[in-house]
């Protein structure tokens, strides 16, 4: 038999738009702008319950000039059994290099500009309902201008420091369970992945990067969630600088300074509450944790790094 279409009353909106203004300040952007723009659509005979496909359009621009522009897509076909994932990068950031591990000193810091350009991509088969099995590749052409002057950057005193191409491909697992792929409020999103980035392969570079990302979604009220993450990066061989595991910046352990803790190994886990006001208005509070290590056998407890705060 065909596929059921869904019932008049069951129809579900096929397509539409969100943009989603976004202002902010952290450590290392000062303040700093946000416009995304989501474009959301599904087939023709899609059913009520089934995954919308997306289009995503980001600009960043920050009072410390750092600029990104990224188009990223999320596409389902043939009745969601394959999923496409991938994304165009252009990021120009100037920030700052600490040094490697969990002591190192803010004081001792330099700056330097990031430049890449970055394309990346995931093919995915459907298990069955929401885990998924497929390949990923990347490649990003990245430089490293203006480094400070006598600092170990400008004499070549770190692996990477005159930038760099980096090519890989790999393989990747996700469970994604969501109520919604946008604002979830139930369900999870998992994502194991490993993979290798090689000179083979048309790269600068030889390393291998294992990835964990564990988050699960609670609705406490109709108004209010909770959201648990546990994240995890394991690195092999020699990776540049700038492509070690690390924690601060936006998403991970809010608060700090992007990259202020970096070394082979990381290990971190957060959670954010989150209260609806009004329609997308809302209020979220978050906490975390976290450290880096240049060993899996070397992590410490009295090392951990927090995080807390809040927003609107």
């Amino acid at each position: 038999k065909g596929k059921e279409k869904p019932a008049e009353d069951k129809k579900v909106k096929k397509s539409g738009g969100v943009i989603v203004p976004l202002v902010f300040y952290t450590p290392e952007t000062g303040w700093a702008a946000s416009l995304p723009l989501i474009y959301y659509y599904r087939g023709k005979d899609a059913l009520p319950d089934s995954r919308p496909s997306n289009l995503n359009i980001a600009t960043f621009y920050s009072e410390n000039k750092q600029a990104v522009f990224q188009l990223a897509a999320d596409h389902f076909f043939k009745d969601e059994v394959y999923r496409g994932i991938g994304s165009a990068t252009y990021s120009r950031y100037p920030q700052k290099f600490f040094g490697l591990g969990n002591d190192t000193s803010r004081s001792e810091s330099e700056e330097y500009v990031s430049r890449y350009y970055k394309l990346d991509g995931k093919l995915l088969r459907k298990l069955y309902d929401g885990y998924y099995l497929g390949l990923q590749g990347e490649a990003e052409n990245n430089e490293v201008l203006e480094p400070e002057a006598g600092g170990v950057l400008a004499t070549g005193g770190v692996r990477g420091s005159e930038g760099g191409v980096f090519t890989g491909a790999g393989i990747i697992a996700i469970k994604d369970t969501r109520d919604n792929v946008f604002y979830p409020s139930t369900g999870d999103y998992h994502q194991l992945s490993y993979s290798v980035l090689s000179t083979a392969l048309g790269g600068d570079f030889d390393y291998g990067r294992y990835y964990i990302d564990l988050r699960r979604y609670i609705s406490v009220t109709s108004s209010q969630v909770l959201g648990l993450q546990a994240y995890g990066e394991f690195l092999t061989g020699e990776p540049p600088f700038n492509r070690l595991a690390k924690i601060g910046g936006q998403n991970l352990l809010r608060g700090h300074f992007q990259g202020r803790y970096r070394d082979m190994d990381m290990l971190a886990a957060q959670a954010e509450y989150r209260v609806q006001v009004w329609k997308r208005v809302g209020l979220a509070g978050f906490a975390g944790v976290g450290q880096v290590a240049d060993a899996i056998d070397n992590f410490d407890f009295a090392e951990t790094k927090y995080a807390v705060g809040g927003g609107l």
